[in-house]
């Protein structure tokens, strides 16, 4: 157990970070690694559970176990809302990602509990799969579920599997990487191991990826645009580091450039929404080049990938920029069915509802903006003031 003083992340890139991972691990590390681990008791028949806990309090006591590395504590809170609330899904995915390192087979039981639910499914399904495709306590193992739970933004619990993979092999530079920027997204300083990794493989596109995504996360953005062109032209057909190149470009203000870069992401997958979304986005935010070309870009995915919610709110928000609040209107509430978490959707529904006077609609809309994401995120403080305007309670 640990206390920690945390810095503030500027961005928050798990799911890329865990899709460049696993795009170049080979997880081809030796596998002669045998360690005996002790199992987990089962508590379940020795917890005092009160008669009406609040499974709200208990999650939050779990959360603060686990950013504290007090494994046993977060089991035990787990393991009592659980018996308390067997339908709660999130609490099942939080235990299911807790056991995976040091009980794979319980774990399994509580992931696939949590996969039956939709909101819960795709997080549970990606741990499941590692659990199937690799030898538990193996380096490689170990690895690839802390690769897992960075694309989780699970950074306590995905330090804990890359100090696993380092026992079983400390000559892991992809496992030295990414414990450095999980301990870097915990507010650490995760310098020395990611220090250590570019040592050992200087010209891994991985590693150098992580490096400059530590420099991007502390602030040093021209560094950061240094490390990831590195990348870049060490695996050239990557659109992830194409487009990690491009955001540090928009991040520092260079708009042209990271329009450049984000296209050429583009290209290199054009069947791939993703990209195109990032690129979307790009043009909706910046309101850059939509005069020209930016607008040509929206209507023309909006087009090819006509069932994408995220584009097609890209497409309205550039509409409402040029001053057609009706149209973005229209394209908006179609955005809103097609994509129903996304929070861009929801809070440009909100915006161009208040500017178009309909104050009950926009409360609405930035009601769900903060039932999405929290309080003190991007759009939840946009959704917030916009609350404030029209003279709403703030959740």
């Amino acid at each position: 157990m640990r206390v920690r003083h945390k810095r503030h992340a500027l961005l928050g890139m798990g799911a890329i970070v865990w899709l460049i991972g696993m795009l170049f691990i080979g997880l081809t590390w030796p596998t002669d690694f045998s360690s005996a681990f002790s199992a987990q008791a089962d508590r379940l028949s020795t917890l005092t559970v009160s008669p009406t806990p609040d499974p709200s309090i208990l999650l939050q006591e779990a959360r603060r176990a686990i950013e504290a590395h007090d494994w046993p504590a977060a089991e035990q809170t787990l393991v009592t809302l659980v018996t308390a609330d067997p339908a709660n899904a999130q609490a099942s995915l939080l235990l299911g990602l807790l056991l995976a390192p040091v009980a794979p087979e319980r774990a399994q039981q509580w992931l696939k509990r949590a996969e039956a639910d939709p909101s819960q499914a795709e997080s549970a399904r990606q741990v499941l799969e590692v659990l199937a495709n690799h030898t538990p306590l193996r380096a490689d193992f170990y690895t690839a579920l802390g690769l897992t739970m960075c694309g989780l933004d699970e950074w306590a619990l995905a330090e804990r599997a890359l100090r696993l993979a380092l026992e079983a092999n400390a000559a892991n530079p992809i496992a030295l990487a990414y414990l450095g920027y999980a301990l870097d997204r915990q507010g650490e300083d995760g310098w020395p191991w990611l220090e250590q990794a570019r040592a050992m493989a200087p010209t891994s596109p991985q590693v150098l990826y992580l490096v400059g995504m530590h420099w991007r996360l502390i602030g040093d953005l021209e560094a950061a645009r240094r490390a990831l062109t590195q990348a870049y032209w060490a695996a050239p057909d990557n659109p992830a580091l194409a487009a990690e190149v491009g955001q540090t470009l928009q991040v520092a203000g260079d708009l042209a450039g990271a329009e450049r870069w984000l296209r050429i992401a583009v290209g290199l997958a054009p069947d791939e929404a993703r990209w195109a979304e990032l690129l979307a986005t790009f043009y909706a935010e910046t309101g850059y080049n939509l005069e020209g070309a930016g607008m040509v870009f929206l209507q023309r995915a909006s087009t090819d990938f006509p069932q994408n919610g995220v584009l097609k709110a890209s497409l309205a928000w550039a509409i409402y920029r040029q001053g057609d609040a009706e149209a973005a209107l229209e394209q908006l509430q179609a955005a809103v069915e097609l994509a129903p978490r996304d929070v861009r959707v929801h809070y440009y529904l909100g915006a161009v509802q208040e500017h178009l006077g309909d104050g009950e609609a926009a409360r609405l809309a930035y009601s769900t903006v903060l039932t999405l994401v929290p309080r003190e995120s991007y759009y939840g403080e946009l959704a917030a003031r916009g609350l404030v305007r029209l003279s709403a309670t703030v959740p």
